[in-house]
């Protein structure tokens, strides 16, 4: 497995967690009562999930675009001609 698959395959499983969380929040808030309790821990889920799968996002988007901000060659992209003009 390359670098790259490795980091496509964490993305797309972080997604997939982040979502099942999401629908599973959605599900319990649209019960007729939902408890409080396990409202706030899968909202808790949900969160600790968005935050993986931005890192995993982070991560993928900085191995195919080394210009993004947070990596080693940030200011290279200033000059780059399509991109520049967003910093």
């Amino acid at each position: 497995m390359t670098v790259k698959s490795g980091l496509w395959q964490a993305y797309q499983d972080a997604f997939a967690e982040f979502s099942r969380k999401s629908r599973r929040l959605q599900s319990l808030a649209t019960q007729s009562n939902p408890d409080p309790e396990a409202l706030f821990d899968a909202s808790q889920e949900v969160d600790q999930a968005h935050k993986a799968y931005n890192r995993e996002r982070d991560a993928l988007v900085q191995e195919f675009l080394p210009w993004w901000p947070g990596s080693a060659s940030v200011y290279a992209a200033q000059s780059h001609p399509r991109c520049g003009a967003a910093f």
